[in-house]
């Protein structure tokens, strides 16, 4: 399976994956991007990572979310 946000409305995107000690792990700009749980070309074990996505919407203005994936294979 993939994570795929869903992304509207928004310019200047990066989304970037985290892995549980902080070491960033995969990154995106792409707004139809998708993480596919692969990590420098090698399945991410089972486990927590975390997400930050930051970009600027359509007014202009600044907007960050973050939150969790869990993968299990």
């Amino acid at each position: 399976d993939n994570f795929k946000p869903t992304i509207k409305g928004m310019q200047d995107l990066s989304f970037t994956i985290f892995n549980r000690w902080g070491n960033q792990i995969y990154t995106w700009t792409d707004p139809q991007g998708v993480w596919d749980g692969f990590a420098n070309g090698n399945p991410s074990p089972d486990g927590v990572y975390f997400y930050v996505m930051k970009g600027v919407d359509l007014s202009g203005k600044t907007v960050e979310r973050s939150g969790s994936i869990t993968v299990r294979r």
